[in-house]
């Protein structure tokens, strides 16, 4: 392999993940392995800012350190999904069933038998509680950002079947076989946008009159998606099955995470809105605040001279 760059040579047999792969100069190198994430794709980490940022010389996660690897997670991106041609007919799957997919990416096609880090945010950051759990011998570390370890429940939950069952009930979506996206994608998409994400005071910021906020929907209403109907409604259902609480204990690797968490007077990291406990007390567990984006990272630590044998 060119020290240069890195180049990931196709081979079939590990179910269509795409994987985004960083090299020295922090240029992306794109390559597919035959499977792979809420939309979760490795381009979400792979933007400009931390290319710039994060991952440059002396940073964090410095690619001249580490290989890092991006993976679009099964059901979104350039992955095994839904619109790929089965439409509804395709395999249900959890976010188990992601992480599997992404673990035999790592160990099977990559060939990398411990990772330094398994940092992830949002559905990543879920994805990423459930690496330490179920592969807790795997990584050095880990970094679950804007994501708690419990079962999604509450608003949390509400809020995803209601963008389910907008398109769900809609007669255009025609049980999946539509010939063109429902119009109830996009007006299910702004909405639950709107009452989950950006901050409340900076909605409010922006849109301060009934006025304002009627020009802001029209606003992202007319906006272009390349959301699928089906996709999304896959992507969104994957996590009815999420709850890796009671297996907490489990976890080995060095804890890093999540975003706007409080304390309560246990010691223990609570979301004011999760309902209950987040994670037990670790000795070398430590909550930090972070903007986050979605997405999944895996990073390796890099050896002179040597390489991950699938790379």
């Amino acid at each position: 392999m060119d020290r240069a760059g890195l180049s990931l040579p196709y081979r079939r047999g590990v179910a269509g993940i795409e994987v985004v792969l960083y090299d020295r100069r922090c240029a992306v190198r794109r390559a597919r392995a035959d499977p792979t994430w809420i939309d979760g794709s490795g381009n979400e980490l792979a933007q400009r800012q931390l290319r710039r940022g994060a991952f440059r010389a002396g940073q964090p996660l410095d690619a001249n350190r580490y290989f890092l690897i991006l993976p679009d997670a099964l059901g979104a991106g350039k992955s095994s999904k839904p619109s790929d041609g089965l439409r509804m007919r395709f395999p249900k799957y959890t976010y188990d069933d992601i992480v599997q997919a992404q673990y035999r990416l790592v160990i099977e096609h990559l060939g990398v038998r411990r990772l330094r880090l398994v940092l992830g945010t949002s559905a990543g950051g879920m994805q990423t509680w459930l690496w330490g759990v179920t592969y807790p011998d795997f990584m050095d570390a880990l970094a679950p950002l804007a994501a708690q370890p419990v079962e999604v429940a509450g608003r949390n939950w509400i809020t995803r079947r209601m963008l389910i069952d907008a398109i769900r009930n809609d007669p255009e979506w025609n049980g999946g076989n539509y010939t063109k996206q429902p119009r109830s994608l996009q007006a299910a998409q702004v909405y639950f946008s709107l009452a989950t994400s950006g901050g409340t005071q900076a909605i409010h910021k922006a849109a301060p009159t009934r006025e304002k906020a009627d020009q802001l929907i029209e606003q992202r209403m007319k906006e272009t998606r390349s959301a699928d109907a089906n996709d999304v409604i896959y992507q969104y259902e994957a996590s009815r099955g999420y709850n890796p609480a009671p297996k907490l204990e489990s976890i080995k690797a060095r804890l890093r995470g999540n975003a706007r968490p409080r304390h309560n007077r246990d010691g223990e990291v609570v979301e004011a809105s999760s309902g209950g406990v987040v994670a037990p007390r670790y000795p070398s567990g430590k909550v930090v605040r972070a903007q986050t984006r979605p997405g999944i990272l895996f990073v390796v630590r890099r050896h002179p001279n040597r390489v991950p044998p699938g790379i």
